[in-house]
């Protein structure tokens, strides 16, 4: 039987659009270039503005690829990029590093998600008053429950000094150990090659005791995880934030109720426990709050969404059994509406906060839609009715709240003849900017970013070349730097390229 992997799809895979922003009949024009006024076009990986070059990735076994993640802080003033199993934080001014951290010292402490945060205590000093929280979670490349970590950072964006470890001579105190035995091992015919692997391996050794060492000091929570699928994990007070505790599937194999999986609503300044959502009895892949905090909602594989109140842990509302797997979920700005994915027939509907009832299902009548719809994301405007959602190798957008239920193509990429390739080309890291509220960013897993700005009808690319090497999808986002807008795109050779726009 023929196979295909994701290392092919890059080696092989040529980017070509059918449609790129087309929306309400309007296609979407290039964006000047700033840089020379042209009249703009796509621009390629080499050509960017500013770059924060990759870093050394640790050496991966077997099918392991290894991870990258980003996480910028509310204010825009920091960004954490998080390669394997280390975290580096950068002023996203001068892209200067402020510090690194590191997770652990092997594959199963990969950091898969992080949210970055700021908080202000009540100081005269307002500068050195501002505090960054990072939140990390890690785990093995395959996932499932891992460690979480609270990094609590300064002003500058280090680790604050009360949690730094003190500094380690690791390669003193090896070479100081095997000068006191050289003598001995030469004695039995160890060689000065073998010796030098000793070395090494102690080195290796040192670092991960001191690794151990160092995190000793910061906040964790053991066996834990985050939901995926675009889950919002922190509160928009970013004051709580959402973990899954028990999160390993029961269809091997069903477990006490204490032990099923639940979401645990934490508080992020006393780092204590609000309360536990229980009642899912199978893995809970998305979670995410309401724009007022005051409900949290979740998708599981127990064929079940719920609602929940995020002060007691009541559960308002039990949506299904919906016949099948559930996968994501997002509120929509005008506080009464919740989409919900998974399930039978329809895999996308959108329902009442209140009652739990669903008011209407995605169902285009001229598309066939994917098995499951799983990527999708709300304009953040009250008053704009637009869902984006990934389905294939398009993207369709959806207005759920209008009379006549409108779906409409946006966005296409074009269809090779290998259709095991055209499998993996996809569209599936996408989202509005926070701030700049008209911007759609969206990632590719070819690795080429692109921008549409939908009040002004403007679009931007940038775009990997075929064959470049990548490892890992990465994302894109918007940054305020030097009075401009920037796009940021993490790309999967580990590098961040800023393109002005």
């Amino acid at each position: 039987m023929p196979s295909y992997s994701s290392k092919q799809f890059l080696e092989e895979y040529e980017l070509e659009l059918e449609k790129e922003f087309e929306y309400n009949g309007i296609t979407a024009s290039w964006a000047p270039n700033p840089n020379d006024g042209s009249d703009g076009g796509p621009r390629f990986w080499d050509d960017e503005d500013e770059i924060i070059p990759a870093v050394a990735r640790i050496p991966r076994k077997g099918f392991s690829r290894g991870t990258i993640t980003q996480a910028l802080s509310s204010d825009e003033a920091f960004l954490a990029v998080a390669t394997d199993t280390c975290i580096r934080i950068y002023r996203v001014e001068s892209l200067s590093m402020t510090d690194e951290l590191t997770v652990g010292h092997d594959e199963a402490h990969y950091v898969r998600g992080s949210v970055f945060t700021a908080k202000k205590s009540y100081s005269i000093d307002k500068e050195k008053s501002q505090e960054y929280v990072l939140i990390s979670y890690s785990s093995s490349f395959g996932g499932g429950p891992g460690t979480i970590h609270i990094w609590n950072l300064d002003a500058q964006g280090c680790l604050r000094h009360d949690l730094r470890a003190p500094d380690f001579p690791a390669d003193n105190v090896a070479k100081n150990a095997l000068k006191a035995i050289e003598n001995d091992l030469s004695q039995y015919g160890i060689s000065t090659e073998q010796v030098n692997k000793i070395q090494d391996g102690f080195l290796d050794i040192l670092a991960a005791a001191h690794t151990t060492h160092a995190i000793s000091k910061i906040k964790t929570i053991q066996d834990a995880q985050f939901t995926g699928f675009n889950s919002s994990i922190l509160s928009h007070a970013c004051d709580q934030f959402l973990y899954e505790d028990h999160g390993q599937t029961t269809q091997h194999g069903m477990r006490p109720e204490a032990e099923l999986p639940q979401i645990v609503i934490m508080n992020l300044k006393s780092f204590h426990e609000i309360c536990r959502l229980k009642g899912h009895t199978d893995v809970i892949m998305w979670s995410g709050w309401s724009l007022d905090d005051e409900v949290v909602a979740t998708a599981s594989w127990d064929a079940t969404f719920r609602i929940w109140n995020a002060r007691t842990g009541v559960c308002k509302h039990i949506i299904g059994p919906t016949g099948g797997q559930n996968w994501a979920g997002q509120f929509l700005p005008d506080g009464k509406h919740l989409l919900l994915s998974g399930g039978r027939p329809h895999p996308l509907a959108l329902y009442d906060i209140e009652t739990g009832q669903k008011i209407r299902s995605f169902d285009p009548t001229d598309t066939k839609l994917d098995h499951w719809l799983r990527y999708f994301t709300v304009h953040p405007q009250q008053h704009e009715d637009l869902v984006i959602v990934q389905n294939g190798m398009t993207l369709l957008a959806w207005q759920p709240l209008h009379p006549e239920n409108q779906i409409q193509e946006l966005f296409a990429l074009k269809p090779g003849d290998n259709t095991m390739r055209n499998g993996f080309a996809r569209t599936v890291d996408f989202g509005w900017s926070d701030r700049a509220q008209d911007i759609f960013i969206a990632k590719n897993t070819d690795g080429s970013a692109f921008v549409w700005d939908k009040a002004r009808a403007l679009k931007w690319r940038f775009q990997r070349q075929k064959a470049r090497s990548v490892s890992g999808q990465g994302s894109a986002w918007l940054v305020r730097r030097k009075d401009a807008d920037w796009i940021a795109s993490l790309d999967g050779d580990g590098a961040v390229r800023f393109w002005k726009l």
